[in-house]
């Protein structure tokens, strides 16, 4: 884009628009489903305390996310008021769907088939964070924390 080329070679500007980008592209994971089964004794966040918790592989974003959802919810702190089991996204599922999980936390569309086929072998739950406790900054400061120095200058 900077040099004006490919896709931006009409776009006489287009060394001045790319000094203004700084993001190009995202990947949207959808909507986090806080998810356990009926029956479960389970019926809001703070419930999860004591609990088997999946909130995804410990490199990636929604792992991080799903703990600062609950920790924004209840305050709760992983290892210390619920267990937090280290899988692959198959194998959290998977877990899940064989009763080894009791909170399942999962990015998705909504009324995506991943959801739908969590349902399919008996009744959910979805768990839902009440307004006046859960703060937006709190996912944000994770996300700078994680963010590369000086990689994504705003300035």
């Amino acid at each position: 884009m900077k040099n004006g080329k490919g896709p931006y070679k009409k776009l006489s500007n287009s060394a001045e628009v790319a000094e203004g980008i700084r993001m190009i592209l995202t990947h949207p994971s959808g909507t986090y489903h806080i998810v356990t089964f009926d029956g479960s004794g389970i019926e809001s966040m703070q419930d999860i305390k004591g609990k088997k918790v999946y909130t995804g592989p410990k490199n990636a974003a929604m792992y991080q996310t799903g703990l600062t959802l609950i920790n924004g919810e209840t305050g709760y702190k992983p290892g210390v008021d619920f267990e937090v089991l280290d899988l692959d996204m198959k194998g959290g599922e998977q877990a899940f769907l064989d009763g080894h999980v009791d909170v399942w936390i999962r990015p998705a569309p909504l009324g995506g088939a991943l959801i739908e086929q969590v349902g399919v072998s008996r009744g959910v739950r979805f768990l839902g964070l009440t307004e006046k406790r859960y703060e937006i900054r709190r996912h944000i400061e994770i996300h700078e924390r994680a963010r590369p120095h000086g990689r994504f200058d705003s300035s």
